[in-house]
């Protein structure tokens, strides 16, 4: 029987207001993508198989809460953009508003689990992938970046704040390192960390 390996890609606007969410499952090749979509149906799943409205993609929030998207409602389906991209059948939009939230995406550690039903075969194709937003923190670095005085004689407390600002930079990218090898539970705790370290308000010669 013929078997399905769904694939997805979430990606974030710039203004850190919306999620881009992908279906990245490969168009069928016998040698490339075995188990890629067929719209033949000859040697692979043909996805006019998919039941959208039995279909959905659940979102888990860095605070536990879990969002579902109606996928009948939400999806952008394409077979024919699946045949000229050889990916991409379905894609869509998830607004910060959406999830909740009242102005922007919240940072922190979020969990997409995409699952397809195909009523021809009475299965189900399932795929999780995560993603980490720092995107509130950067902001914040990037701030206290812009604040720093350019001077040659501010002394001790310059040096330590500027060497301060340089671990909290790679803290950030840390958390990014811990999400790719799969420690979910460590990069959550990275963000929470520098998300703290933001909301502290100093101040001395260097402005900081």
């Amino acid at each position: 029987m013929a078997t399905l390996n769904v694939q997805q890609d979430v990606d974030q606007s710039k203004d850190c207001k919306n999620f881009y969410f992908f279906d990245t499952t490969s168009l069928w090749n016998a040698i490339s993508a075995p188990d890629g979509y067929d719209p033949s149906g000859l040697n692979g799943i043909d996805p006019s198989n998919i039941s959208l409205p039995d279909s959905t993609l659940l979102v888990t929030l860095p605070d536990g809460t879990v969002v579902s998207f109606d996928l009948e409602v939400y999806a952008d389906f394409d077979i024919a953009r699946l045949i000229a991209d050889g990916r991409n059948l379905i894609q869509f939009t998830i607004p910060y508003s959406d999830l909740g939230f009242g102005s922007t995406l919240a940072d922190g550690m979020y969990k997409f689990t995409y699952i397809l039903y195909n009523d021809a075969l009475n299965v189900t194709y399932q795929s999780t992938c995560y993603f980490v937003n720092t995107c509130q923190v950067c902001c914040c670095l990037d701030q206290k970046l812009a604040k720093l005085n350019i001077c040659t004689n501010c002394g001790d407390t310059y040096s330590k704040q500027v060497q301060r600002l340089y671990d909290l930079y790679l803290k950030r990218d840390s958390a990014q390192l811990l999400a790719g090898c799969g420690d979910y539970v460590g990069a959550q705790q990275v963000v929470d960390y520098l998300t703290t370290q933001c909301a502290i308000k100093t101040c001395d010669g260097c402005n900081q």
